[in-house]
């Protein structure tokens, strides 16, 4: 009962913590003001601790628990077996610790290549799976792996410049594109706090780990720039979960 209450609370402040910050110039004000004042960023220590380890103790689940999140992803992978007549090598930008390993490596019978392109913090402290190849760096991802899909789920917002990655994906060629959960309409910048408990999947791990405010810098992109920066190679499949949370396929001309 003591639990499910200071859950609760801490759901009813992190909604009032969310209304309250501020929004900032660009993303390297936010970034610093999360930093320097917050203490907190997408490379907190506690945090990704929190998210490997969840990895680890539940990841038998995940291929179970993960049909709807992968839902864009399965349909690209189906778009591209009927075209290309083989099964993808898949590249994840924001992959985490590798959740869409367990899941693709379940439900294709370990037929898909996976790869992960993650920060520098995630990459070095990467779970013991041999199976999974971890960059840092999205163009380096790319020529050595050599992806026919990237697949990336929400990621694009916590960047500082997500149409210069985008570029990169549309000069590289990549055959399909799948995106989900971006976050588009009137670009700005702000901060997001979350749950350490919402981070990682599929179920919430305590014992060791309090549960606390989890700060990063965010932005709102602009729908405009990003679809049509998509529209000059690819022929898109768009789907809104609501008005202002884009779920996109893009197949290449």
């Amino acid at each position: 009962m003591i639990l499910i209450f200071k859950q609760k609370f801490f759901i009813i402040f992190k909604i009032i913590i969310n209304f309250l910050i501020p929004r900032f110039k660009n993303f390297k004000e936010a970034k610093n003001f999360s930093k320097k004042e917050l203490k907190s960023d997408y490379n907190n220590s506690y945090l990704n601790s929190y998210r490997r380890e969840k990895l680890e103790i539940f990841k038998h689940l995940i291929a179970k628990k993960s049909k709807n999140k992968f839902k864009n992803l399965d349909l690209a992978i189906k778009i591209f077996i009927k075209r290309y007549k083989r099964f993808p090598k898949v590249l994840d930008f924001g992959g985490g610790y590798g959740e869409i390993y367990y899941y693709l490596n379940k439900k294709y019978k370990n037929k898909i290549k996976i790869s992960i392109c993650e920060t520098k913090y995630v990459k070095k402290d990467k779970l013991k799976n041999k199976s999974i190849i971890f960059f840092d760096n999205l163009n380096l991802a790319i020529n050595s792996f050599k992806p026919d899909i990237v697949y990336s789920n929400a990621a694009f917002n916590f960047l500082e410049n997500p149409l210069f990655y985008l570029r990169i994906l549309i000069k590289k060629k990549i055959k399909i594109i799948s995106f989900s959960r971006i976050m588009v309409g009137e670009e700005y910048f702000s901060i997001q706090a979350s749950l350490l408990s919402e981070n990682g999947f599929p179920k919430t791990l305590f014992g060791k780990y309090r549960e606390k405010i989890i700060f990063y810098p965010f932005q709102n992109i602009n729908k405009k720039k990003f679809i049509n920066c998509l529209n000059k190679n690819y022929n898109l499949i768009k789907n809104y979960t609501n008005k202002n949370k884009l779920e996109i396929i893009g197949i290449i001309h």
